[in-house]
């Protein structure tokens, strides 16, 4: 038995609220982010280029996938 292949349509107002949750939500609970890490402001700046790199990535996934 295959299972099915075709796209899912999803719409777009779910790509726009992931992708903001992934880019603007870190900044915005940086305080708690930076203190349940122990992470010095630095550290913090670190991870936010990190996944400066790793977002388009994770879009890609997420728009290849459905």
């Amino acid at each position: 038995m295959k299972l099915a292949t075709a796209k899912r349509k999803v719409h777009p107002i779910h790509y726009l609220v992931n992708i903001l949750s992934m880019t603007v939500f870190p900044f915005i609970a940086k305080p708690v982010l930076k203190t349940i890490s122990n992470a010095s402001e630095k550290e913090f700046n670190e991870r936010m280029l990190e996944r400066k790199k790793k977002i388009p990535i994770w879009i890609k996934i997420i728009m290849d996938h459905d």
